[in-house]
C-alpha cells in the first residue's frame, strides 16, 4: 500500500491588515517577509535562515515563525525537525492552530508513526467541527494504516461528502478500507466509481479494480492484498 499526505503544504502569510510594529516586533515582520519571498521561490534553506530570525518574536508571530520553520525542514525533507517545530507553533497557540496539527499529521505520517499522525487529524476535525475535507480524508488514510478498516471507510465516506472537486480519489480510497474489511463487492463499486469519476484516468482505481475482480470469492484474501491508496490530489 502507497501512502502520500500534505505534499503541497505552504507557509502562511503574515495578515496585510496587522500592520507595520517598530522595535523587535518590526523586525520579526520583516524577517518572515524575507522569508515568505524565499519560500514562494522554493528557497527553503534561506527562508528557514529568515524564520529563525523571528523565533524570539512574541504572541501570534513567534507562533507563525515556528510553523512556517516547519514548513521549511518538511520540504527539505526533514520530518522529525518539522514535528518539532509545529509542536512549538501549537503550544503557543495553545492547542488551537488547525493548520499546524494538520501539518503535524503529515510530518507524522512521514515519519511512519500513523497513531500520532491519527490523533493530529482527530485535532483538526475537531477544531474545524467535522468540516475539513482535507483532514478527513487524511485521517482515513492513517486509520487505514493503522488495521482500523470500518472506521478509516466512515471517514473516507465524511471526506466524500464535504469534497466539492475530485471525488474520485475518495471513492478509491474508500474501496481500499472495504476490500481490506473482506468487503469485496462494495469495493468494487467504489474502484468502479473512482475510475469513472477520473475518466478512466486514474491506474491506482484500474489496478484495484482489477485486483478486486481477482479476488472476488476468494474468501479472506482481500485483507492482505496490495491496495493502492492515494492522497486526494492524486487524480483529478
Amino acid at each position: 500500500m502507497r501512502e502520500c499526505l500534505g505534499v503541497a503544504l505552504a507557509v502562511l502569510i503574515l495578515a496585510a491588515a496587522a500592520g507595520a510594529q517598530s522595535g523587535a516586533g518590526g523586525h520579526a515582520r520583516a524577517a518572515i517577509e524575507r522569508g515568505n519571498e524565499a519560500a514562494a521561490r522554493g528557497q527553503y534553506e534561506l527562508a528557514l535562515t529568515a524564520y529563525r530570525e523571528a523565533l524570539s518574536a512574541q504572541g501570534e508571530l513567534r507562533a507563525l515563525a515556528h510553523y512556517n520553520v516547519g514548513v521549511c525542514h518538511y520540504h527539505a525533507g526533514r520530518p522529525r525537525e518539522a514535528a518539532d517545530a509545529y509542536r512549538e507553533a501549537i503550544r503557543l497557540r495553545r492547542g488551537r492552530y488547525p493548520k499546524a496539527s494538520y501539518a503535524l499529521g503529515v510530518a507524522y505520517g512521514e515519519l511512519g508513526d500513523w497513531r500520532a499522525a491519527r490523533d493530529a487529524f482527530e485535532v483538526v476535525l475537531k477544531l474545524s467541527e467535522d468540516e475539513d475535507a482535507e483532514a478527513a480524508f487524511d485521517l482515513g488514510v492513517a486509520l487505514t494504516q493503522l488495521g482500523e478498516n470500518e472506521a478509516a471507510a466512515a471517514r473516507f465516506r465524511q471526506a466524500i461528502a464535504l469534497n466539492t472537486q475530485s471525488l474520485a480519489p475518495g471513492h478509491n480510497n474508500l474501496g481500499v478500507a472495504l476490500a481490506r474489511a473482506g468487503r469485496l463487492g462494495e469495493a468494487e463499486r467504489e474502484f468502479d466509481t473512482a475510475l469513472r469519476l477520473a475518466g478512466g484516468a486514474f491506474d491506482d482505481a484500474r489496478d484495484n479494480l482489477r485486483l478486486c475482480r481477482s479476488l472476488m470469492g476468494a474468501s479472506g484474501r482481500g485483507l492482505a492484498a496490495n491496495w493502492r491508496i492515494v492522497r486526494a490530489a492524486k487524480a483529478g
